[in-house]
């Protein structure tokens, strides 16, 4: 969110700072909350565009897939391991 431009910053912990917010966003005129909302539909179609979204899910996938091979991988070592040291015991 760009402050002014599709919205308003505001520290989430201060009421003070909220109601500033609300109170600058009240006394907007409707053209400029048409165009901040306007703003804010670009924003959100540019960030969740289907081909970036799937870039990102692909990674994520990847990412997860990886570790779980490595986790199994790991997992295949240590009962490995496990039985060597039990049957020379």
């Amino acid at each position: 969110m760009e402050d002014d431009k599709n919205g308003f910053l505001c520290d989430p912990h201060s009421p003070a700072s909220i109601a500033n917010a609300l109170g600058r966003m009240v006394m907007l005129t409707a053209a400029k909350k048409q165009q901040m909302g306007i703003e804010s539909r670009k924003r959100a179609e540019h960030l969740f565009e289907p081909s970036r979204v799937l870039d990102r899910y692909e990674t994520l996938l990847k990412s997860v897939a990886n570790r779980a091979s490595l986790a199994a991988h790991c997992a295949g070592l240590t009962a490995v391991s496990h039985c060597a040291v039990s049957a020379i015991e």
